[in-house]
């Protein structure tokens, strides 16, 4: 069972690459890097067990994390409530969780190798 297309937009986001497209033309120059092509073929010839493991452990929490990420707007607008106290670093603190559960999964893909614009705090070489 291949992954779905949205899959694959998941993935692609969550390794730090950009976006595919489906036409194959000149002036969509992006998609013939080699990490680019790399990725793609790794995705599309992964095993039935490495699909599952993919999709059900590093892609299922990739797009919670991410989310949580945008829901920490619905705490920035208040400092205190009663008791409760906004962790000025929340954002910080759910970035930096999503980051790395990413390159958790960029490992199982692709080894030490992540897309061109995952933030992963570093300097990442390709020879």
């Amino acid at each position: 069972m291949a992954f779905t297309s949205q899959e694959k937009v998941d993935l692609r986001r969550h390794c730090g690459y950009a976006v595919y497209g489906n036409n194959n033309i000149q002036n969509m120059g992006w998609r013939y890097f080699l990490r680019t092509g790399q990725f793609e073929f790794i995705i599309q010839q992964l095993t039935l067990d490495e699909e599952n493991t993919i999709r059900d452990v590093y892609l299922a929490k990739c797009n919670q994390l991410f989310d949580d990420i945008y829901n920490v707007r619905d705490n920035t607008d208040t400092a205190q409530a009663a008791v409760w106290y906004r962790n000025p670093k929340e954002l910080k603190e759910r970035q930096d969780n999503y980051f790395w559960h990413c390159e958790m999964l960029c490992k199982m893909l692709m080894g030490p190798i992540y897309g061109p614009s995952l933030n992963t705090g570093g300097i990442n070489f390709t020879v």
